[in-house]
This record gives structure tokens, C-alpha cells and sequence, in this order.
């Protein structure tokens, strides 16, 4: 028989050190972030955890641009990845799949190696898996089907040979503005920490690797006008007296050069879906102003992360095929908990059975 697996989002992850749980990434009480959930760890052995114990714990390090392997990630020995609780919650129509946990701060690269390796290991005897991905987990599959290619001659089958079927459930391809509101602002739920939220996420390769890039993704204030900009979120013309690591901007570039454009190119004989909500206002671009970048006004229909109409402009015609967006008005459920959505979960269902 076939085998399930879910790949969640950022949110469906959480880190452990020496046995204490950190959450996902509760110690942050990441609001602004991707996920939108909220909530404080309690520390090491019942103890609190101080601003710069989290900024330690949490920041990586990577001596080498180049390298998908971090030179550390100052995470202490014992440290560890695990299912986040949230997969109980907002996953809880996937929990018969076998799951697929990542560090949701390291490179996609790093990521899609790891799982690509699981999906080699674990597979069925005689059968493919049927993937549900979701968010940032929706790349880490993608990269993966392009790694796979490339050990096998850039065969652009050979991932049907591991994989029936992927569910892509509101995977910023395209990247995401949120990704830049916690490098320009930090985390919004507790102001006293923002300052240390950007310390840490600016060392996340992950984040910069979903900055956006579709055309006007950025745009340039000039008198009371807005212009596209002709580059990208990627570019460091888009971070003027931000103090953005350049290193960091160009593996982000590399990263998408060499896995996320077409993102889709490396899996045919794969049956995919596509699953956007259009239910909740979300931001579409960056304001270059005044030496300074802010974020737009949310005011596109997408999930509050990814929006809909620019996501599926800037699609090929691979993708816009297998494209479904539902959804007005707010009466689906937001990025954070769109795999729990009971559209979602039926659509999932239906197109496993194809």
C-alpha cells in the first residue's frame, strides 16, 4: 500500500535541548513570524530562559556561504528535533501520516537532502509515498524532487519512482512578505524582545530563503508615488539601513536559483495539487522609502502569508494547472492552521484516492 507523509510547516517543529522542550519556536513567541501561533517556553529544567539564553540557543552559525550545514547551531549537545505539540492541533486530520520533522531555521537545502534521504530509507516495500506538505514544508518537498533529479542524471521522473502524490497546501513558492517582517521588525507579540527575535531570525537561512520575488514584490516610493523596483526582496538594494547579512541574501539567491524556480520542473509522473486560500487580507510588497524598507498593508486575498492573485500570476503553466484556490471573506482558516481547514482535509483526501 501506499504511505502517507506529512511535511508540516514551520509550526509543525519544535527543538529539544539536553531533554527540556524549547516549542516551536515558543521561547520566541513568534506572532510576527511565520506561523502565527503564540505561547512562551518555561526554560531549561523549569527554569526561564533570559533574553540572551534564547538568542544563544536559538541563532545559527555558518562559516562557509556556500555550505547547506551550518558550522553550528549553537545548540548545546543532546539538542534535537521533534514533532511540535501544534501537529495535534492544527495537523490533526494527518494523524494517521508518518511525519517528517526539520529544523525550521537551517537551509531548505539542508532540509530537502534530510528528507529526501527519509523518503529513500523509510519507503514502502513495492509502493511511492503520497505527500501532504504545508508551508515552508511545501519547498522542502520541491527541493528535494530536484536533488533526487540530479543523483539520477536530471531526470525529471525519477521522484515519481519514490512519490505517487503531492498536496501542496499554502507553500509560498514565490516566498512571502512575512518572511521580511521579522528580519525588519522582530517578533510583535512582546516588544522587550523584539530587538533579540532579529538577532536570532537573521541568522535563519530558512527565512531569507522565503523572502519574496515576484515582480513588484518590492516597490519604490517617489513623491507620493509607488514604482515597482527592478529587483527582488533577495537583492540588497531592497535593504537600505537595514544591516541585512549580504552572505545571508546571496545563499538565498543560490537557493532559488538552483531549486525553487519552477519548482515543479523535476516532477513529472508526480500527480500534484496546488491549495491557496483567498480568504484573508495579506501583504504583496515591500515600500522602499526614505533610506528605510517598511511592509505594505495587507490587502490582497491569500492566507495571511501567501497571496493568492500574485502566487498564481507568477506561476508557470505547470502550476497554475494543478492550482485550486477557495475560500472569500475569511471563512477559511488562516496559514497557521489552513491543513485543519475541513476543505483542506476533504481535498487532500479526494486527491490522494486519484
Amino acid at each position: 500500500m501506499a504511505k502517507d507523509l506529512l511535511v508540516p510547516g514551520t509550526s509543525g517543529n519544535k527543538l529539544l535541548l539536553d531533554g527540556d522542550d524549547l516549542g516551536w519556536p515558543s521561547a520566541l513567541a513568534a506572532q510576527g513570524w511565520l506561523a502565527g501561533a503564540s505561547g512562551y517556553a518555561l526554560g531549561l529544567n523549569g527554569l526561564p530562559l533570559s533574553a540572551d539564553d534564547i538568542v544563544e540557543i536559538m541563532s545559527m552559525e555558518f562559516a562557509n556561504p556556500a555550505s547547506t550545514r551550518p558550522t553550528k547551531t549553537t545548540l548545546k549537545a543532546g539538542s534535537a528535533i521533534g514533532p511540535g505539540d501544534v501537529l495535534g492541533l492544527v495537523y490533526n486530520q494527518f494523524l494517521g501520516f508518518d511525519r517528517f520533522v526539520y529544523d525550521f531555521r537551517a537551509d531548505v537545502r539542508d532540509s530537502g537532502q534530510h528528507l529526501l534521504d527519509h523518503l529513500i530509507d523509510q519507503r514502502p516495500n513495492g509502493e511511492k509515498w503520497r505527500i501532504a506538505c504545508h508551508s515552508q514544508g511545501g519547498l522542502v518537498v520541491a527541493v528535494a524532487s530536484k536533488l533526487y533529479a540530479r543523483q539520477n542524471g536530471d531526470d525529471d521522473r525519477a521522484f515519481a519512482n519514490l512519490v505517487s502524490h503531492v498536496a501542496f497546501i499554502g507553500v509560498p513558492f514565490y516566498g512571502t512578505v512575512n518572511a521580511a517582517v521579522a528580519l525588519i521588525k522582530g517578533e510583535e507579540l512582546s516588544a522587550g524582545f523584539a530587538a533579540s527575535f532579529r538577532a536570532i531570525s537573521r541568522t535563519w537561512p530558512s527565512l531569507h530563503q522565503m523572502l519574496p520575488v515576484w515582480p513588484g514584490c518590492v516597490r519604490v516610493r517617489l513623491g507620493n508615488n509607488l514604482t515597482p523596483a527592478m529587483f527582488d526582496a533577495m537583492d540588497p538594494a531592497a535593504w537600505p539601513g537595514a544591516n541585512i547579512d549580504l552572505a545571508m541574501l546571496a545563499r538565498a539567491r543560490a537557493t532559488r536559483a538552483q531549486f525553487l524556480d519552477s519548482p515543479l520542473s523535476r516532477m513529472n509522473g508526480v500527480k500534484k495539487t496546488l491549495l491557496m486560500s483567498r480568504a484573508w487580507p495579506t501583504s504583496n510588497h515591500l515600500i522602499v522609502a526614505n533610506g528605510a524598507v517598511t511592509v505594505s498593508a495587507a490587502d490582497e486575498p491569500g492566507d495571511t502569508l501567501v497571496p493568492a492573485d500574485t502566487t498564481f500570476g507568477t506561476a508557470a503553466a505547470v502550476e497554475q494547472d494543478v492550482m485550486h484556490q477557495f475560500g472569500s471573506g475569511g471563512d477559511t482558516m488562516k496559514h497557521f492552521a489552513l491543513s485543519v481547514d475541513p476543505f483542506v482535509a476533504a481535498a487532500v483526501d479526494d486527491f490522494f484516492k486519484q
